[in-house]
């Protein structure tokens, strides 16, 4: 039977079909050239009562093919509802049914015709605004035709309490009486009939909504008195709490409420027991009272110190030689917290500080005679640091030594004859001292001489026998010969050896040390002269040997 269909017709048709064939090969290849677009970028995130505005920007790379759609993700860290976005071209999106009160983070998606792309970084976290957490009633005082309900704020979850509301229900009737809208703590609650047992509740608002309501406070079964609380142990800004628990008298104790220094604090007793404290080192009085649906009394006052920052360790210090300062410290003492590090500068009070082992040390400054020196020490552990401990090590002078005469002039050597061509007016004395206690140095001597720049002395300073310094000076005076530091110790015999020479035709006049530095010999090489060789029995001579500790 032959069809019916012209057979140009049927060209036709075939024609047509080999063109769609066509086309959908070339799409298929198109699809096969696209990819997943990239990851987008979230900007912002901005909470509101029960959702998150998610901004974001699109992805550098679409893919290849245009991006149908965005969608976002957001989970919480603390036990919020995870929830996602619907797809949409638009920034932001939406995320409806976060839960309030609770942290979100958030990533945003791009589709396009070949799928969905991978997830942008995570975005910083924020808040969702949620109702209030509920209040808590510490106490109701019945008056006459009055309850007065004291009461603690929850957490506002992100939004500011606006008001607070107390609803009182008599036992057996059903009714209720509410107090207004207020910020007011304690609230006062009308209350009819007069007598009879209420239990009440309070809520708190904010723009989000009311928080629930607190756990239901009723005006009897209060639970006991404690009567042995102490502080059984303090650490860094808190202190750990010893006691009975009292009867509950019928309804589970929930909660201790704590008062310091007779002020309510905000947070109720730790399960652990502990209490927070303003300041490490300083004594408060603590009370506490248990709490069910109502607060007993308070209990008997407990004192607690938080521990206090560590005391530093004792410091000592001494100069050996005049110049050398050596400063030495002990070991750090705990106040409870636990050690970290002490550190030491000298001479800077706010340190850089040299951080050291905890425990004993020691350390040494090489400085100068006369000096002066502190050491500071800091000690730091968990309660926070100690106070800049110092001390000082000074080198003084610890001795003089110094032997007067009377002062009378000697007898003068050799006048410079022209006659006499040879004159060498000169001479030499010697005194001797021992070292006294406590004397490590000696760092000049001093010699009394007609001042006169024609005259040279030189000393040499012997101890015990042995010359260990030599110097010159010239006359003036009281003429000082500065020596190395010669280290001497009590006991030791030191002598001073001092011999003068002069220029051609000079009067040298020398003042011999008094007792007990004996007499001075003067020798001359004047030919002829009576006098040219003698000893003096006049005094007058002044030696000073000075020594640093």
């Amino acid at each position: 039977m032959r069809s019916s269909t012209p057979r140009h017709a049927l060209r036709r048709v075939l024609s047509t079909a080999g063109v769609a064939i066509v086309l959908i090969g070339w799409l298929a290849t198109q699809a096969a050239a696209a990819s997943l677009p990239g990851a987008p970028t979230v900007t912002s995130l901005t909470p509101t009562a029960k959702a998150i505005e998610v901004a974001f920007a699109a992805p550098s790379s679409n893919g290849g093919a245009s991006i149908t759609g965005y969608q976002a993700s957001c989970a919480s860290s603390n036990g919020g509802a995870s929830a996602v976005s619907k797809f949409s071209l638009k920034s932001p999106l939406t995320i409806k049914d976060v839960t309030g009160g609770k942290t979100y983070t958030c990533t945003v998606v791009a589709r396009n015709a070949v799928g969905v792309g991978p997830s942008s970084a995570l975005s910083s976290s924020v808040m969702v605004p949620g109702v209030p957490e509920p209040p808590v009633i510490t106490n109701i005082d019945p008056g006459r035709g009055t309850l007065t309900i004291t009461y603690m704020i929850g957490s506002d979850n992100g939004e500011p309490i606006t008001g607070v509301r107390a609803t009182c229900v008599p036992a057996g009737t059903g009714g209720k009486k509410h107090s207004k809208l207020t910020l007011t703590d304690p609230i006062v609650v009308k209350v009819k009939p007069k007598g009879g047992i209420y239990t009440c509740t309070v809520v708190a608002r904010n723009v989000v909504g009311l928080s629930s309501p607190s756990v239901p406070f009723t005006g009897d079964g209060e639970p006991g008195l404690i009567t042995d609380l102490s502080a059984a142990s303090n650490q860094n800004l808190h202190t750990t709490l010893a006691f009975t628990p009292p009867a509950d008298n019928g309804d589970p104790i929930q909660k201790y409420a704590v008062k310091v220094d007779g002020v309510l604090q905000s947070t109720p007793l730790a399960g652990d027991h502990t209490a927070p404290l303003p300041q490490n080192g300083q004594s408060y009085s603590v009370q506490i009272a248990p709490c069910n649906h109502h607060c007993g009394p308070w209990s008997n006052v407990a004192t607690a110190t938080p521990d206090a920052a560590p005391t530093p360790p004792i410091l000592s210090s001494s100069v050996s030689g005049g110049n050398v300062f050596n400063f030495s410290w002990g070991s750090p003492t705990s106040n409870g917290c636990s050690l970290s590090q002490m550190g030491w500068s000298v001479d800077a009070p706010s340190g850089p500080w040299n951080f050291v082992t905890l425990g004993p040390g020691e350390t040494a400054l090489n400085g100068a005679f006369g000096q002066s020196h502190t050491l500071y020490m800091i000690v730091q552990d968990t309660c926070g640091l100690s106070a800049v401990a110092s001390i000082t090590a000074s080198s003084v002078l610890a001795y003089t030594y110094s032997n007067y005469g009377a002062a009378t002039q000697g007898i003068p050597m050799c006048r410079g004859n022209p006659g006499f061509p040879n004159s060498d007016p000169g001479g030499s004395f010697s005194e001797t001292m021992s070292v006294p206690a406590a004397v490590g140095t000696i760092d000049h001597v001093m010699i009394q001489i007609d001042p006169d720049s024609r005259v040279t002395a030189t000393l040499t300073l012997y101890v015990n026998g042995t010359p260990e310094a030599q110097t010159s000076a010239v006359a003036a005076g009281d003429t000082q010969f500065s020596v190395p530091d010669v280290a001497v110790t009590p006991g030791d015999s030191v002598v001073v050896h001092v011999s003068f020479t002069a220029t051609f035709g000079q009067i040298i006049t020398v003042y011999e040390a008094g007792s007990p530095g004996g007499s001075f010999s003067v020798q001359n090489s004047c030919p002829n002269d009576p006098n040219e060789s003698f000893t003096t029995g006049a005094t007058g001579l002044r030696a000073t040997v000075s020594g640093w500790s």
